[in-house]
């Protein structure tokens, strides 16, 4: 990982760009398909209430990430279950 690498890198730069296309989209998507409300992101007010809400009427739609930790004290927590950080070896065979 290199800082500001964004900034530094034309491609970086348009690969971040393509992501943030690509995931506001796929928002799209689950705002038509489960009513989402917000940006998606756990700061975002919105989003948590959505999340909150859709959780106090029982529903358990598979797009909530329930490991989440704004969901502990919850019945809907879930422990994220550790795995053994990965390295760049890791991938190269």
């Amino acid at each position: 990982m290199e800082p500001y690498a964004d900034s530094k890198y034309p491609v970086v730069s348009a690969a971040s760009i393509i992501a943030k296309v690509v995931r506001d989209r796929r928002i799209d998507v689950l705002r038509s398909l489960y009513g989402v409300e917000g940006s998606g992101y756990p700061a975002d007010e919105s989003t948590v209430r959505w999340v909150m809400d859709v959780i106090r009427r029982g529903e358990r739609p598979p797009i909530i990430r329930y490991s989440w930790g704004t969901l502990k004290g919850t019945g809907a927590y879930v422990e994220k279950a550790k795995r053994a950080r990965r390295t760049l070896k890791d991938f190269m065979v």
